[in-house]
């Protein structure tokens, strides 16, 4: 199972009481080392992770990957990846409810074209590769 549905596992599921998980932290899994470029591993994580979920009595409430592009740890095969596992996200029947991502502001125009698999460098928290608020 991937990485990051491992501390799901300990950090959400274990909460007495808890009724749903949101899962917006999947990026982890192939940008941090050692990364899963597998996008058949990370589907199969989810669903594992939200058929335990299920057992519980706890919805999961899923988002696509953002683009990570611009961060240092940034390889061409991880996009691959990241956008196989978007494409599950949003043809499958793997979570309760699938939320539009939230728009991220580009950089301006005249700064740099936008590019559809980089994040805006003001909206990337270098330290730990997640889109901020």
């Amino acid at each position: 199972m991937p990485s990051s549905l491992t501390r799901e596992d300990k950090d959400a599921l274990a909460i007495p009481g808890v009724r749903t998980v949101v899962l917006t932290d999947v990026i982890n899994d192939i940008q941090q080392t050692p990364h899963q470029y597998n996008p058949a591993a990370i589907i199969a994580g989810l669903k594992f992770f939200v058929a335990k979920a299920h057992r519980k009595d706890v919805k999961v409430i899923g988002t696509t990957i953002p683009p990570y592009g611009g961060f240092e740890r940034y390889e061409t095969a991880g996009e691959i990846c990241r956008q196989a596992v978007n494409a599950a996200i949003r043809t499958n029947e793997l979570f309760q409810r699938f939320p539009p991502r939230l728009a991220i502001r580009r950089e301006s125009a005249t700064q740099h074209p936008p590019v559809a698999n980089r994040t805006a460098r003001s909206r990337l928290n270098r330290s730990a590769g997640h889109v901020g608020a």
